[in-house]
């Protein structure tokens, strides 16, 4: 009960905030004699005054009224529970997974927004109206996308997107699924779904043409930025809860939305952005939104962006602070659901280099990679394409090719995978100056991991035989898999292309209590002439840069 008046103060308190506002806009405007009852129109109002005017302007109000008469034809209803009702039912963390899985293979594949936005509304749509189980939600999700691609001409491969997509379905399981939700959902191949995309793309042309009406093309075009827009909506895609919002609404919010956050940055408010701000709530009447829904709508909205710009912003301060703390580089895992363009401005933002990154694998599913697993070729060809495009863009010259989880024994097949793959991976990473890593991984820190034997890994990189294709050790690794750190080094030498440390067994800094004698390894290293980076794959004790004081205690430097 006492969240139904907490809600209730909420929506009570925004519409007062909006009264107050427009009533300081009104008072400027009374203030304002200058301004003739022309200017003083908003651009809908002039419409609905000459309906007759053949501008672009009306007809692109006659297509906001037409996608508005179909909207609640292609409106999902959502009912799913975040925790299983019954065994084997569809969560929205499952839900979400698989959509975000879907916006990893629009970049892939470099699909527009379009296409993807129309995915997960075929998918939505689906779900609302079909009892699904869980362990057909992938098949449905690629099949989703594989309608949307056809939908929009911009057709993919159906094999390659079974394949790369992981659904665990056959390319016939896909194309039946795609038959199944077509008829279902009573798709039209003539006929486009509306989406909030198809919203957001007609609300940007009216702005830019009542902008341009009211002389302020130049500072709607600094405040809204059509493509960050397709970013947040993308984002707004991934998360179920908003899901069951009218898609006019979800489009309006946004805009509303880069709106607030350019007005936040000033001082006052200009006078003459009264039109645009009036424009936004004539649109909201037009479409018979609530002001209720609005605000709702608004704040989870809100919620969902704060959440994905903290982990952005987590990302960010990541790189900011190895900078700070006086590192020249970093090493890190695929950095899985982040759009690359974010990743390399969050790296250049930061000033500092990137060393090595590992493969693309899906870390909602608990990959570590398929390179040792028959069968998953093509999922590691296309893992490594994917990593590699990654690469360039943030200049990274070292990939760890992970080799995968297995169960049960190992096998020659799986050894005579790992060798073929590698010897892929060798061409194309020779042609792009990229050195691949193998790392054996101890059994204890990856139960099941394919590559936890030094041996076996040099046995394979000997037979590969080439330099573009190295040995990264993790003394961490090393010292439990077989100790004898020292001659072991030595003898691998010649394979070694990168090197991690941490003390065992609780992963923590070098010098503290445990199994290794770092000063004795680090000396050793310098003996064999190595002089590349080290990473420091370990968990600080506490402050991770008072962690760091060892460097100097060892008479390093970073």
């Amino acid at each position: 009960m006492l969240n139904y008046w907490q809600h209730c103060v909420k929506v009570i308190t925004y519409i007062i905030e909006r009264i107050r506002v427009l009533g300081q806009h009104l008072q400027l405007l009374k203030a304002n004699h200058s301004w003739s009852e022309e200017a003083k129109m908003s651009p809908i109002s002039k419409r609905r005054s000459r309906p007759e005017e053949p501008d672009a302007f009306t007809a692109l109000m006659d297509q906001l009224e037409n996608l508005l008469e179909k909207e609640h034809l292609f409106t999902p209803n959502l009912q799913i529970a975040s925790q299983p009702q019954e065994p084997g039912e569809v969560t929205t963390g499952a839900r979400d997974g698989s959509v975000n899985v879907l916006r990893c293979l629009k970049m892939w594949y470099d699909l527009s927004s379009d296409v993807f936005l129309l995915s997960v509304n075929i998918v939505d749509r689906f779900l609302t109206k079909m009892k699904v189980r869980n362990k057909h939600l992938a098949c449905i999700s690629v099949s989703g996308l594989f309608i949307a691609s056809n939908l929009l001409n911009e057709t993919i491969n159906p094999n390659d997107l079974v394949n790369i997509s992981q659904s665990k379905c056959t390319t016939t399981d896909m194309q039946r699924m795609a038959e199944i939700m077509i008829n279902k959902l009573n798709l039209d191949p003539n006929t486009v779904p509306t989406t909030a995309s198809s919203f957001l793309r007609l609300y940007y042309k009216l702005y830019e043409i009542a902008a341009r009406k009211l002389n302020l093309s130049e500072l709607f075009h600094q405040i809204i930025n059509e493509q960050e827009l397709c970013m947040h909506l993308e984002i707004i895609a991934c998360d179920s809860q908003c899901a069951n919002y009218r898609p006019c609404l979800i489009a309006l919010v946004l805009i509303y939305l880069q709106f607030q956050e350019f007005y936040a940055e000033l001082q006052y408010f200009p006078l003459e952005m009264f039109e645009l701000d009036s424009f936004t709530m004539e649109l909201k009447n037009f479409c018979n939104i609530k002001d209720e829904d609005f605000y709702i709508c608004h704040e989870q909205i809100m919620s969902v962006l704060n959440l994905y710009n903290g982990q952005l912003k987590v990302m960010h301060q990541r790189y900011k602070l190895a900078k700070l703390a006086g590192f020249k580089c970093v090493e890190s895992g695929f950095p899985f659901g982040i759009d690359l363009n974010d990743v390399v401005a969050a790296k250049k933002d930061a000033d500092i280099e990137q060393v090595l990154i590992n493969t693309f694998t899906d870390v909602t599913k608990g990959e570590v990679g398929f390179a040792a697993i028959p069968g998953k070729e093509k999922e590691f060809s296309d893992s490594l394409d994917m990593t590699i495009k990654y690469a360039e863009a943030l200049n990274c010259k070292k990939i760890h090719i992970m080799s995968g989880k297995v169960n049960g024994f190992r096998t020659e097949e799986h050894y005579k995978v790992l060798q073929s793959n590698l010897r892929f991976a060798e061409t194309k990473l020779r042609n792009k100056g990229i050195i691949g890593l193998i790392e054996p991984i101890n059994t204890y820190s990856v139960p099941n991991y394919f590559l936890n034997s030094y041996e076996k890994g040099i046995e394979v990189l000997k037979a590969v035989d080439s330099p573009h294709i190295r040995l990264m050790v993790d003394v961490f690794h090393m010292q439990q898999i077989q100790g004898n750190i020292t001659r072991s080094l030595k003898e691998y030498w010649p394979l070694v292309g990168h090197v991690q440390i941490a003390q065992v067994p609780d992963r923590h800094e070098p010098n503290t209590d445990g199994e290794i004698d770092y000063k004795f390894i680090l000396k050793t290293l310098d003996e064999l002439g190595y002089n590349d980076w080290i990473g420091l794959e370990y968990k600080p004790v506490a402050d991770s840069t008072k962690g760091l004081a060892w460097i100097n205690e060892y008479g390093y430097t970073l």
